[in-house]
């Protein structure tokens, strides 16, 4: 319970003083990737610490991981499109990419954003928040205009598992 209360009052504080009020973002701003950047990680930590308790969250598998990106993509064709990058792994596992934008199929001149996780193995939060950050982005594009005009001015890519072969060793 302290750590949620931390991460509201972390959040709300960064927002103020970024001036970000709730999502009032200039989009026309060349320089306002980075207060995108900052907000979305921040929705992403707020979302999953309200949610998820260490003690009691049951962390998804790397196959589980894997087909939930996939679902999320084909129920959500118009915004999002999965992409595995190249070369796979040393083990031979390929790594999955979620891009997130309103025009996912096209290459735009928008500003981009990469959200990494799971750098090391035993890493099982740093999964979970990017891929959460991807559903909330997903689930809220056609009922919230804030995270609209985030998606449709952004090339937004997620990869919650940069290390799959540690991710699968834990």
């Amino acid at each position: 319970m302290k750590m949620i209360i931390f991460f509201k009052f972390l959040t709300t504080t960064i927002i103020k003083h970024y001036n970000l009020e709730v999502f009032k973002i200039n989009t026309n701003c060349k320089h306002s990737v980075w207060k995108y950047s900052l907000l979305l990680i921040f929705i992403g930590l707020t979302f999953f610490t309200i949610n998820a308790s260490a003690d009691s969250y049951d962390y998804k598998s790397l196959l589980k991981m894997n087909l939930e990106l996939l679902n999320l993509v084909n129920t959500n064709p118009s915004i999002a499109k999965i992409e595995y990058l190249t070369p796979k792994t040393y083990e031979g596992r390929s790594i999955i990419a979620i891009k997130i934008s309103d025009n996912p199929t096209k290459t735009e001149n928008e500003q981009r954003l990469l959200f990494v996780g799971t750098h090391h193995a035993q890493e099982w939060i740093s999964a979970e928040v990017p891929f959460q950050l991807a559903k909330y982005l997903v689930q809220n594009y056609n009922s919230n205009p804030d995270i609209k005009a985030i998606v449709d001015n952004t090339e937004i890519w997620i990869i919650p598992v940069v290390n799959p072969d540690g991710y699968e060793y834990s």
